[in-house]
C-alpha cells in the first residue's frame, strides 16, 4: 500500500492521511509498501516530525519519496532518511539500503 501523508495534495496513492496523527496511526498499522511525505502539513508538527517518529519506532517503509516543495524540510528529511540507512540517487526517491541491491 502506498501511503502519502499530506494535509493538501492528491496523489495516485490508496491512502492519504491529512494530518501527522493520521499518518502516524496508519504507519502503526503497518502494511505501507512506499511512504509519501510532504514536509509541511499546516499545524505544529511537521513531515520531519513524523518521520523522526516513524524511524525512531522502525515504522518507515522500505520505499519513501519526498513530496515537499520546502527545501529546507526536503534536506532535513534526506539527512534523516540518509541517517537511517535509506539511499537516494536524486534526493528525493529512497530506498533502505540493505533492501537498494535486490530491489534495483
Amino acid at each position: 500500500m502506498w501511503l502519502l501523508i499530506d494535509d493538501e495534495r492528491d496523489l495516485n496513492t490508496e491512502v492519504i492521511a491529512r494530518t501527522p496523527e493520521a499518518g502516524q496511526s496508519l504507519l502503526a498499522i503497518g502494511g505501507s509498501t512506499c511512504l509519501c511525505l510532504d514536509h509541511d502539513l499546516a499545524c505544529e508538527e511537521s513531515g520531519y516530525d513524523v518521520l523522526v517518529w516513524a524511524l525512531e519506532r522502525e515504522l518507515v517503509p522500505v520505499r519513501v519519496q519526498l513530496v515537499t516543495s520546502n527545501p529546507a524540510g526536503r534536506q532535513n528529511m534526506r539527512a534523516a532518511l540518509v541517517a537511517s540507512g535509506y539511499v537516494t540517487r536524486d534526493g528525493i526517491h529512497f530506498m533502505r539500503h540493505d533492501l537498494s541491491q535486490h530491489l534495483g
